[in-house]
């Protein structure tokens, strides 16, 4: 299973902070919860994975899902691009960002959620 480990860390809010090479976000609303979790770690992976030099237009639009990356000068794609990302293709785990598009995956995903959640929980009692 794929997955990008973010390097940058989180702020106080458990967010991660908007990265400057995004020049321009629209949001449709605000998203809560796991939600805006997952909504911050993908932008922050998408920056970490381009480079520092390129620059990023998001758009959120909600109402469908998916979020749309326009990515200009990318350390790692020759050309500019405009990408479009399913959040419920991805999820997350400590500061591990997960592809989980194809069903195998989402089942081991959802098994190593569940195995995190456990440790938590132990971790949070001792």
């Amino acid at each position: 299973m794929d997955y990008i480990t973010i390097k940058s860390k989180r702020q106080d809010n458990g967010l991660w902070g908007t990265p400057m090479n995004v020049s321009n976000m629209k949001l449709d609303s605000l998203r809560k919860g796991e939600e805006a979790e997952k909504f911050s770690a993908v932008i922050m992976g998408m920056c970490e994975a381009h480079g520092n030099s390129c620059t990023i237009v998001i758009e959120d639009i909600k109402t469908t899902g998916f979020i749309r990356f326009d990515i200009y000068n990318s350390e790692l794609w020759e050309n500019d691009s405009k990408t479009f990302i399913n959040l419920n293709h991805y999820g997350l785990i400590d500061n591990k960002l997960y592809f989980i598009k194809e069903d195998k995956n989402r089942l081991m995903y959802n098994r190593m959620l569940k195995l995190n959640q456990l440790k938590q929980k132990v971790v949070n009692n001792i």
